[in-house]
């Protein structure tokens, strides 16, 4: 059995997420400067409006880059709790990305929307109830041990990785069942791309962060969470910002809260109610007709519509009708 408590397993536990840490923030740095022109040179420029929505997507990938990428670097008790912290937050928002669009599909239901609207409340409240008590109860919980080796004990994160996990299978569910309703949109473009997005991005989060939930539940060995807690939390912010990128890369593409799934257009075979005076049959005509007021070219026209004004002329003298014959 191994002890995850040992200097070093923890030595060499450390070695590995140094290692893991340098080479997502070169990823995640490459990831960032070639997407900074899809949505905050947009913004800068005014090509496209402020949602409030953007948030989560700005708060996964500029916490990712300004606390979690630094600080994993510092050995310090005061680093480890902001990384604690910090990661949960990072977590919520990749995942309300997904939530909004969601929340876009089953707009037109309250309970569903409600629902949806009180599970993202719970996934803040589980950041700040479950990990800043444990957090102030424990400080950390980093001592230094006399052989210089650092001795971490995990603070308990398993009910917050557990609720994210749920909470991503949920939106899953949702995305594929609200799809599956909306039967004329099948064939289009946008209701394809938003039922792969939904199954490749739990993909994504589930198999980086299942590492992370077993060493949580198992070992309970902080520094193995923190191993693999970078790459769940890299994956998941660059999978949950295309997300939210490739929406508005479509042409007249909506915003992500405005989002829905448009419906096959229906072909109107009605007659149209005005008709072409030249095809139609229904002429209204004048019973009669002031000579003075009409012009001599369409005289002989009128006296023709005229049936007391036609005149069938007597046969000739030596002709003879078909009774007599």
């Amino acid at each position: 059995m191994v002890d995850w408590g040992s200097p070093e397993v923890i030595g060499i536990c450390l070695v590995v997420t140094e290692k893991t840490n340098l080479y997502f923030t070169g990823i995640f740095t490459w990831h960032f400067v070639v997407t900074f022109r899809n949505v905050e040179w947009q913004l800068l420029t005014r090509k496209i409006r402020w949602r409030w929505s953007y948030l989560y997507y700005f708060g996964g990938r500029y916490f990712l880059l300004g606390f979690q990428l630094p600080l994993h670097e510092v050995l310090q008790p005061v680093a480890f709790e902001v990384l604690a912290i910090t990661g949960c937050m990072i977590s919520v928002f990749a995942s309300g990305n997904l939530l909004f669009r969601v929340i876009a599909i089953w707009r037109e239901h309250r309970l569903v929307v409600a629902l949806l609207v009180l599970l993202g409340m719970g996934h803040w409240i589980m950041v700040f109830a479950q990990q800043i008590p444990t957090i102030a109860r424990s400080h950390g919980d980093f001592i230094p041990n006399p052989d210089t080796h650092p001795k971490i004990s995990s603070n308990s994160s398993v009910p917050f990785f557990m609720y994210t996990f749920g909470l991503d299978l949920l939106i899953l569910v949702l995305t594929i069942a609200g799809l599956l309703r909306q039967r004329a949109a099948r064939a289009s473009k946008l209701w394809r791309m938003l039922y792969r997005q939904g199954i490749m991005y739990f993909i994504v989060t589930f198999v980086v962060q299942l590492p992370t939930v077993i060493f949580a539940w198992d070992t309970e060995s902080a520094c193995m969470i923190g191993a693999f807690s970078m790459p769940g939390l890299v994956s998941s912010v660059m999978a949950s910002s295309y997300a939210v990128t490739s929406l508005l890369a479509l042409p007249h593409a909506p915003e992500p809260e405005s989002l829905s799934v448009p419906e096959k257009p229906s072909i109107d075979i009605s007659l149209p109610t005005h008709r072409s005076p030249r095809l139609s049959t229904n002429i209204a005509l004048p019973m009669s007709v002031d000579s003075s007021q009409t012009p001599s070219s369409l005289l002989p026209h009128l006296e023709l519509l005229r049936c007391d004004s036609v005149t069938i002329p007597p046969p000739a003298l030596g002709a003879r009708t078909a009774q007599e014959v």
